[in-house]
């Protein structure tokens, strides 16, 4: 499964960086100064239904294989003001063109979650920070099954086998499929 993250970490900078700086979580660098977001882009992956979409491209006459995915991404907005901070990034999301340039133009697509104030002492300090999760979905793989790359393994052997399946337009039974090679 590839993960295109590079798409997704240019989306969420799009999208928030006109906003305040923005730095991933765990990168090791020093806090900065004033408002800023700390962004985790895959706090988790999930895949979305029971099976992978496997679809049928006629000029190379193969199927490929369509992973459908979400990942959780946590962001984080610290400084003062946090919450409305977070808040103004959520609105600006809602702006269709805004929308458009950072996920829909990359194929992504996100959907912003509940925003939480988790605000407290950090040292001797009073710090505000907010947190809200977004869902970003996405289709990886479209890794293509033919030939003998993936010799044995069942799926793709199924898939094989489902590359014969072909359906002739002349029956008048619908239901009735003609599978080559399995003719008795």
């Amino acid at each position: 499964m590839s993960i295109p993250e590079a798409e997704i970490k240019a989306a969420l900078q799009d999208w928030l960086s006109p906003l305040a700086t923005t730095i991933w979580q765990f990168q090791n660098a020093p806090e900065p100064a004033g408002p800023f977001f700390s962004v985790n882009p895959f706090a988790g992956i999930k895949r979305l239904g029971a099976i992978d979409e496997t679809v049928w491209n006629s000029e190379t006459e193969i199927f490929a294989l369509h992973q459908h995915r979400e990942a959780l991404c946590s962001i984080q907005a610290c400084g003062p003001e946090a919450l409305a901070l977070l808040s103004s990034a959520d609105d600006k999301l809602q702006i269709p063109n805004i929308y458009k340039t950072a996920f829909s133009d990359r194929n992504l697509a996100a959907i912003t979650g509940p925003i939480r104030d988790l605000s407290g002492m950090k040292g001797a300090r009073f710090e505000q920070r907010a947190q809200m999760d977004v869902t970003i979905r996405y289709i990886s793989g479209a890794a293509e099954y033919a030939g003998t790359e993936n010799e044995g393994d069942p799926y793709t052997e199924e898939l094989k086998k489902a590359q014969r399946v072909k359906y002739s337009a002349e029956l008048i039974d619908e239901d009735l499929i003609i599978v080559e090679g399995d003719e008795e």
